[in-house]
């Protein structure tokens, strides 16, 4: 009987340690799936950070497209702004160059006074010109 319980008892002991140790195997794979999830949780938060980057990385792109179109655009009516002004300066210059002449042949032809009647007539003729639209 001695050796039936002893026998009984080695037998207790033995289920025992199969359920410690399962119950130690249970807590490592629980431990194990923990950092499982942590682990995708870090590579899910890692993506995420990725395509905030590339996200604002397009909207500085974008802007900075957009900030080249502007400038582009204002150059080009800038520089259409500059050739109506050097337009308005040549048109001017050869008015000038007319009414130089016609104020030069009335003085040699017809003295003072027909020299001042043409000034008069220049100065009533002369039209002040509009400014142009700036680009804006």
């Amino acid at each position: 009987m001695a050796a039936q319980t002893a026998k009984e008892a080695a037998q207790q002991r033995q289920e025992e340690a199969r359920a410690a140790q399962a119950r130690v195997r249970e807590e490592q794979q629980a431990a194990q799936f923990v950092v499982q999830q942590e682990r995708e949780r870090e590579r899910q938060a890692a993506a995420e950070a990725r395509e905030q980057k590339r996200r604002e990385a397009e909207e500085r792109r974008l802007a900075a497209e957009r900030r080249a179109a502007e400038a582009e655009f204002r150059s080009e009516a800038v520089r259409a702004t500059v050739a109506t002004f050097e337009k308005l300066l040549a048109d001017r210059n050869r008015h000038l160059e007319v009414r130089n002449r016609q104020a030069e042949d009335a003085f040699n032809a017809g003295g003072p006074a027909a020299f001042v009647e043409t000034i008069q007539q220049s100065l009533a003729t002369f039209g002040v010109p509009r400014r142009p639209e700036l680009g804006r």
